[in-house]
């Protein structure tokens, strides 16, 4: 959505269609042919992902954002800016309301030994 939202995409009703099928079923499927619209993919709530990682055996998983909001930032930035950039980042990582926000999640999670 954010993507498609910052390239303009969020204008052609095709797009639309694919994106209300992504928010209502996290199923991404591009029929269209437009490589601009992504593959198929799923994309998880977090809380999908969570449960997941529980159901799977890791029974305290945290999930971080590897690129939170940022990831809308234009690469151009300086080498200063960028630091700064990264340390907003490791501040907004773990920060619950604010994992959707970012285009990748990673679940971190350790398996007990049984």
């Amino acid at each position: 959505m954010f993507d498609g939202i910052g390239r303009g995409l969020i204008r052609d009703p095709d797009f639309v269609r694919i994106l209300e099928q992504d928010l209502e079923t996290g199923q991404h499927r591009n029929e269209t042919g437009g490589l601009d619209y992504f593959t198929t993919a799923f994309f998880h709530h977090p809380d999908e992902l969570k449960m997941e990682l529980i159901e799977g055996g890791f029974p305290a998983p945290r999930l971080c954002a590897t690129e939170g909001p940022l990831w809308t930032v234009p690469e151009s930035a300086t080498a200063e800016q960028q630091e700064g950039l990264m340390a907003t980042m490791r501040k907004l990582e773990n920060e619950v309301t604010l994992i959707g926000a970012s285009a990748h999640i990673m679940g971190i999670a350790t398996k007990p030994n049984d």
